[in-house]
């Protein structure tokens, strides 16, 4: 099953921050969970991507549950470990299932593009080593098999 992971950041054209508000989504088999909509769930993108990396990572085991709420955000997501199987759902009833290491190649391929798209980070930048340290570590749990 494909997933697509999206990131954005609120003024794509001006200098990143590590503070930058952004929004992201999740798609998989024509259902969609997404923070874009509603000024309310905006989250400073950079943090919360760290965040929901290190949350979902420590869903490794085959049951237990995150609950990711975007940085300075409303906006937030279930996460429900059942095996190989990973639940999202969203508080207005969304819901994506999926395989765990589908999402943990979408995250990677989402937060990859993300930055490769204007948005890196200065490495003298606050959030900078948060991020890079969260990406690493989902590159290694990735290759390394979930």
């Amino acid at each position: 099953m494909k997933m697509k992971i999206l990131f954005s950041r609120v003024d794509p054209f001006s200098e990143p921050g590590g503070f930058d508000m952004g929004n992201f989504s999740i798609e998989s088999e024509g259902k969609k969970i997404s923070s874009q909509g509603n000024s309310r769930n905006l989250m400073m993108i950079y943090i919360a991507i760290s965040d929901l990396i290190f949350g979902v990572l420590g869903l490794q085991g085959a049951r237990g549950t995150y609950n990711f709420v975007g940085a300075d955000s409303s906006f937030s997501l279930n996460f429900r470990s059942k095996g190989n199987e990973l639940e999202i759902s969203h508080n207005k009833g969304s819901k994506i299932i999926c395989d765990k290491i589908d999402f943990l190649n979408g995250l990677c391929s989402g937060v990859d593009d993300f930055l490769a798209s204007g948005n890196e980070l200065k490495m003298s930048d606050s959030a900078y080593s948060d991020l890079h340290a969260a990406v690493e570590k989902l590159k290694q749990v990735r290759s390394g098999g979930y």
